[in-house]
């Protein structure tokens, strides 16, 4: 995650580019993956003991985040992003992004833009 504790310029970016390498080292070892990338509010905690600590997150964004991840194979693409990410992406040829179609993402009662 990005922009935590502090928010940072071009976090939404930075997250992409990330999801990129990601996918790309996979697809090199010949592995498979779907990655999904949302931006929005969540709740950062931390679980466990303090010598086994881990923080995570949690939220409505952490889970269309999960959905999306699900929904790479059927649309047989390597990532889904969210339409606030789509949005906060600058224009021009470093990130491009094309409208998928509104997904039925479980847990959410209306339709989500979806984005390669």
């Amino acid at each position: 995650f990005w922009g935590w504790p502090e928010p940072k310029d071009r976090q939404v970016e930075s997250a992409c580019q990330a999801a990129f390498r990601i996918w790309d080292k996979l697809k090199a070892r010949k592995m498979k993956c779907g990655l999904g990338v949302t931006h929005g509010p969540t709740l950062a905690g931390r679980l466990g003991s303090l010598d086994l600590a881990v923080v995570d997150l949690y939220g409505p964004a952490v889970n269309l985040a999960f959905r999306l991840e699900g929904m790479t194979k059927a649309f047989g693409v390597g990532a889904i992003v969210s339409h606030p990410v789509a949005e906060k992406l600058p224009g021009g040829a470093t990130i491009r992004t094309r409208r998928l179609g509104n997904v039925i993402a479980k847990g959410f009662p209306e339709p989500v833009p979806a984005y390669e």
